[in-house]
């Protein structure tokens, strides 16, 4: 196939495609090219193509690239037709070919994936509607293809090979943009098989699979957005330290002909970081727009080896002006502030301000693992008002029971429980939990939240209210035998007998406790 100039582009023969051709016929040609009938196709010199297409009869076609209006077609059709059109599609179909694919792949892997890779394409592409179980199947379908040809260890470096060769035809033909949700969870879903497989590679195996993703970073370094960059987040993690040298040393000589772009540099800063050079590791972004996901396997590893300094300098020098909560790294930031702080009064710092606003009872004890319990409870002294003040909203309530209950509120969580509980049917688990402590260290508090919630389900009206009193009821019988006043329980099950004689269903299920 002769070169050509840069203005015949894949874009070039898409500008002639809408341009020329009426929109059926040019979908009529593209349906003719998928069909396999543009047979006996050559590019001569000049960029003119000879073919032949397979329509109603044989016809012959010529299309001259570098001057349109010469072509033609022996077909009757008195304008620019579908077999000249799927003429273009072909030559644009070749070209794609030409680009997709690593040039340091093996012709016979190419030939080995190309089918089933351009027939996933077009099924990814095609269909109107696809549920995310039929992406699923196309995933599938593609990792039982691979491993009928290759081993585990080679499965995942063509996995690489797969996802390179599919966002160049997407993006070649278009389609990426338009497709863009089907195409990232295909890649999502082949990313994951990648992953799965590298506990059981072996070191050469894992510095081969490197070298393709850094390839492909290198490929694909001018793009904003593609499957690499999520891939490489979850791959660097995962990567064993006796390696980093090596991978760095790999990543270099990838990129030996060219400047390392962002995606190189974001990768090779965390190999710094992860050998102790935390400032220098930052100096490779300098000058370049760093997103919250760029950093996040940097901030997990300063995160586990606990290198809150480091974190706080990275957050200083790439986010300078935020003012907002961060979208990614909140957790990351709050920790950070939380451990190189040296006051954590809640009016001091802005983390329990962020915190009240999405109170989280994990969240809170993730933050203060490390500090002492003294200092965790006057924290907790400062925070339960606050939440009290918001009991409205289930977050918060939930926050202040547990928060009652790691503390050993024991009257403050009787008071709650009198005071908001006021629908005591099947209470969740933290309830539970509260009655527990609260049992535990002072159970005389129980009576009257017990005697409350009985009065509230039995002011319901219905049998699972009524069959829900009885089961407090129980719970108060145990506590009035505790404290050897058992007389007194009799009578307050008297006096509900009376008082509400005329449920006969409360009456009925009261009857069990007759025994």
């Amino acid at each position: 196939m002769a070169e050509t100039t840069p203005s015949l582009s894949i874009e070039y023969v898409q500008h002639l495609l809408n341009k020329k051709f009426q929109s059926y016929i040019a979908e009529r040609g593209k349906r003719y090219h998928e069909e396999g009938k543009v047979i006996n196709f050559s590019v001569q010199s000049n960029n003119r193509i000879e073919a032949q297409v397979d329509g109603t009869h044989l016809y012959h076609v010529t299309v001259v690239l570098d001057d349109f209006g010469l072509s033609n077609c022996t077909c009757p059709y008195e304008d620019y037709c579908k077999h000249m059109a799927a003429v273009l599609y072909e030559w644009q179909h070749r070209q794609v070919l030409a680009n997709i694919w690593d040039k340091n792949i093996p012709q016979p892997v190419i030939d080995t994936l190309h089918p089933v890779l351009f027939s996933t394409y077009r099924q990814l592409i095609s269909r109107a509607y696809l549920t995310v179980a039929q992406v699923e199947e196309l995933m599938e379908a593609m990792k039982t293809a691979v491993k009928q040809h290759f081993s585990d260890a080679e499965a995942a470096v063509i996995y690489i090979y797969i996802i390179q060769a599919m966002y160049g035809m997407a993006t070649s033909y278009q389609t990426y943009e338009r497709q863009e949700r089907r195409f990232s969870s295909f890649f999502q879903g082949l990313q994951e098989f990648i992953i799965q497989a590298l506990p059981a590679l072996s070191d050469g195996d894992l510095l081969r699979l490197a070298k393709a993703m850094f390839r492909s970073f290198l490929s694909n370094e001018n793009t904003e957005y593609g499957p690499w960059e999520s891939l490489m987040r979850e791959f660097l993690p995962l990567v064993p330290s006796r390696l980093y040298q090596r991978l760095s040393d790999l990543l270099d000589a990838t990129y030996e002909k060219q400047p390392l772009g962002k995606k190189g540099r974001l990768v090779k800063s965390y190999f710094l970081l992860a050998e102790g050079h935390g400032l220098l590791a930052l100096q490779q972004l300098e000058g370049h727009t760093i997103r919250e996901p760029d950093v996040l396997p940097h901030m997990t590893w300063m995160k586990t080896n606990h290198a809150w300094t480091t974190m706080k300098a990275w957050f200083h020098m790439l986010f300078p002006r935020k003012e907002s909560a961060f979208l990614y790294l909140q957790p990351f930031y709050d920790e950070m502030e939380v451990e190189t702080a040296s006051d954590e009064s809640l009016q001091s710092s802005n983390v329990w301000a962020r915190w009240l606003q999405q109170p989280s009872y994990q969240r809170l004890l993730s933050l203060t693992k490390n500090w002492s319990k003294e200092k965790r409870s006057a924290l907790i002294q400062e925070l339960l008002p606050a939440l009290k003040n918001q009991l409205e909203q289930m977050p918060s309530r939930i926050a202040y029971i547990k928060l009652l209950t790691l503390e050993k509120r024991a009257e403050e969580g009787a008071n709650y429980l009198l005071q908001y509980e006021t629908e005591p049917f099947r209470l969740r688990p933290e309830v539970n939990e509260l009655l527990q402590m609260i049992q535990r260290e002072n159970r005389e508090l129980l009576f009257p939240v017990y005697h409350q919630f009985v009065l509230r389900l039995i002011e319901k009206k219905s049998r699972p209210h009524y069959e829900e009193a009885v089961h407090f009821l129980k719970i108060l019988h145990c506590l009035y035998k505790e404290t050897e006043d058992k007389e007194r329980f009799h009578q307050y099950i008297r006096r509900l007998k009376y008082t509400y004689k005329s449920y006969r269903a409360l009456l009925e299920e009261l009857r069990q406790l007759d025994s």
